[in-house]
Formats: structure tokens, C-alpha cells, sequence
């Protein structure tokens, strides 16, 4: 049986409030938190209203050094030619060598390389969000809960709201009523509470 995964610290903060988080199921069926908004303080941002508390979800863009994981000594150490050569496998590794072709964004000295990774990562260097990073993240810890045949009963599943090949929005939804929601994470002993079905 594989090893479950730790729940998310916010999960973990939820359970040692007295309150739980109110969710809602969206026009699509999508479970989806009771009020948000994309607000505060931060580069992106998040808040789920709580009355104990608001969660925020919301964190600022990285420097490209920080993106790449070469935020370390041991990489200043290198010489120039094996920074170069890091870089890019690193690069190569998240997926963002469109950033290379047109040859290396960076001047190529160890000065420009290095100014060019203490930039702030920007929409050129996708993906600064990830696709749990929406109002709908409230419901994983659902999903996650349930087994399969729990998820074919209550007919949960999960998939990318923009549909094949749109890798931009992953959602949890939902086919059975709110009252049988509501049962379920009682039984699974989750700090959430459905408020609202806003389907037609």
C-alpha cells in the first residue's frame, strides 16, 4: 500500500481551529472555498476567509537564482563554464528552455549571469504558479481522502478545469448533493463544511 502523503500546513493549521473552513460547489460543479479573494500583500496573491483567521495562500516571486535551486555557496564556487552549464540543465529540468532559443537571455560573463539570476522570475519563466494555486485547492484534501471506490460513489474526481491540454487550473468535482458532502467529511473527520451548492 503506498505511503501516504503529509498533509499541507495549512490543512494542519485548519485542524487546530474550533471552526471549519466553509466551501462551496461552483456553477460547474467544482468544489471551490466559500469566499476568496485574489488580494494582499504579495506578487500573487490568495486569501480564503475564515472566521478565525483569514488563510493566505498568497507568496512572492522568486529570483531566477531561487527558482533554479542555485541559491547555494557551492554553486558561486563553480567557475563560470560550469555555471553556465548548471544553469541551463536547470533550466532544462523546470521546462522553461523556450527561455533559450534564442540563444542564453543572460550576458555572457560571470557578472551578467549572475545579475541575470538575482532578477525576480517573471512570466517568461512559467510556471510561477501552480495549478493547485486557485480558490479550488480546498478540495484535494477531499479527493485525497476518499478511496476509489468512495470517489466513483459520490462521483468525485479530478482534472484540469480547461480541459486537455490546458495545464492551467486543477479542480476537484463533484456529482452528489451537499448534504452527502457534508456526511462524507464528517465521517472522514475534515475540517470543512459545505454552505453552498451554486449549481443551477
Amino acid at each position: 500500500m503506498p505511503k501516504k502523503s503529509p498533509e499541507p500546513p495549512w490543512l494542519q493549521d485548519l485542524r487546530k481551529r474550533k471552526e471549519p473552513l466553509s466551501l462551496a460547489i461552483d456553477e460547474q460543479g467544482y468544489i471551490e472555498a466559500w469566499k476568496y479573494a485574489f488580494e494582499g500583500p504579495h506578487d500573487y496573491n490568495l486569501m480564503i476567509w475564515h472566521p478565525e483567521g483569514d488563510l493566505d495562500f498568497g507568496f512572492d516571486a522568486p529570483t531566477r537564482r531561487e527558482r533554479y535551486g542555485l541559491d547555494t555557496p557551492g554553486f558561486r564556487r563553480l567557475s563560470f563554464e560550469k555555471q553556465k552549464a548548471r544553469l541551463i540543465d536547470a533550466i532544462y529540468d523546470l521546462g522553461d528552455d523556450h527561455l533559450l532559443d534564442d540563444g542564453p537571455p543572460w550576458p555572457d560573463t560571470e557578472v551578467g549571469i549572475s545579475e541575470w539570476l538575482d532578477e525576480t522570475a517573471d512570466e517568461d519563466d512559467e510556471p510561477l504558479i501552480s495549478e493547485w494555486d486557485n480558490q479550488h485547492r480546498v478540495g484535494h484534501p477531499i479527493y485525497d481522502a476518499l478511496t476509489p471506490s468512495e470517489r466513483a460513489k459520490y462521483g468525485v474526481s479530478q482534472g484540469d478545469a480547461g480541459g486537455p491540454g490546458s495545464e492551467g487550473c486543477m479542480v476537484t468535482s463533484v456529482k452528489c448533493s451537499m448534504a452527502e458532502l457534508n456526511d462524507l467529511i464528517r465521517r472522514k473527520k475534515l475540517p470543512f463544511v459545505f454552505v453552498e451548492d451554486r449549481r443551477g
